[in-house]
């Protein structure tokens, strides 16, 4: 018995399964990369300002979530940086792809007012470690999250509208409650974070900064949830449907001849990352330790990057076949 007939149906009508998807017949598809285009073509553009208010200017915009102007295009070569993307051809249809830098790492998150207003100070200001800027580069992490758990919800729902025999058997619908809980999550962090733009109150997250005098050639920002500290003590049981998730903003980039690397998190969750804290700062001393456990974290929880054609042309066919 995988699903109550009498349970709100997972793909998100809000009818009861029984009275919803129960008798649909599934969509057959050859390929699982077929699948995600139709459902890629079927689902609706979401689009909305993560700072709704009186002072939206309606405009929603393409908002960068790793600034344009200033690290992007330090990072580009003829306008181009390589991010994820989507290839039909490749199994699972992640794929290291060229885009021009007007497109990378974009989300329609935010209107024109408050995505110019309120990241001014990272986009106009070099870092200058203030709580401020911190808690900016940590809400640019968090609003791309943000827009990517709500869109994959809405293609889970998509999927299960489609095909939801299938689904079923693929536990797709449980898959679906845990989303629906990250969704719920984000909304309270949301309002946590306006509220702090509001009052101007940047002492809602924690952060850590590690700097490196040198310029990398990449930039990532992305939240998460952080499964263990350095040590192997658990954090977060992600495969949890009760607990809440206690997540770390990241914001890596390059600037003015350094590379920074924001690690933060709510001070509500002190608790949780006091640990994690001192660990974080025991290993800025050792600069090869940081690399090896940046390079962990990145490839574990990333897929909002932008890299330089410049270190991409530098790497060899193993590398390049990796990506």
């Amino acid at each position: 018995k995988l699903i109550d007939p009498y349970e709100r149906c997972p793909c998100g009508k809000g009818k009861k399964y029984k009275f919803c998807c129960y008798q649909k017949k599934d969509k057959v598809f050859h390929n699982p990369n077929e699948a995600m285009i139709y459902i890629k073509k079927k689902k609706p553009k979401l689009s909305f300002c993560l700072h709704e208010d009186e002072q939206c200017s309606g405009d929603i915009i393409k908002s960068h979530s790793i600034q344009n102007n200033k690290i992007l295009s330090k990072l580009s070569v003829n306008n181009h940086v390589y991010s994820a993307g989507f290839n039909a051809h490749k199994l699972g249809g992640a794929d290291l792809k060229k885009c021009g830098k007007n497109e990378a790492t974009i989300s329609t998150c935010f209107c024109l007012h408050h995505d110019t207003e309120i990241f001014k100070n990272i986009e106009l200001i070099d870092y200058k470690y203030t709580s401020e800027q911190n808690f900016l580069y940590a809400y640019r992490a968090f609003s791309k999250t943000y827009y990517d758990k709500k869109d994959e919800l809405i293609s889970n729902q998509i999927s299960f509208q489609t095909s939801p025999k299938k689904c079923l058997k693929m536990g797709l619908h449980e898959r679906i409650k845990g989303i629906e809980l990250g969704v719920k999550d984000n909304e309270e962090i949301r309002l946590l974070f306006n509220e702090a733009i509001d009052k101007k109150d940047y002492s809602v997250i924690e952060t850590i900064t590690l700097t490196f005098n040198y310029e990398i050639k990449f930039s990532t920002t992305y939240m998460c949830p952080l499964s263990y500290d350095l040590k192997g003590n658990q954090i977060n049981d992600v495969w949890s449907l009760e607990e809440r998730m206690k997540n770390i903003f990241v914001s890596i980039f390059p600037e003015s001849g350094k590379s920074y690397i924001l690690i933060s998190w709510l001070a509500s969750d002190h608790v949780y990352f006091k640990e994690f804290s001192k660990q974080l700062t025991e290993i800025q001393e050792d600069e090869s330790a940081a690399i090896n456990v940046l390079n962990n974290m990145i490839v574990c929880h990333s897929d909002n990057f932008a890299i330089s054609p410049i270190l991409v042309d530098s790497w060899d066919d193993e590398i390049r076949k990796f990506f």
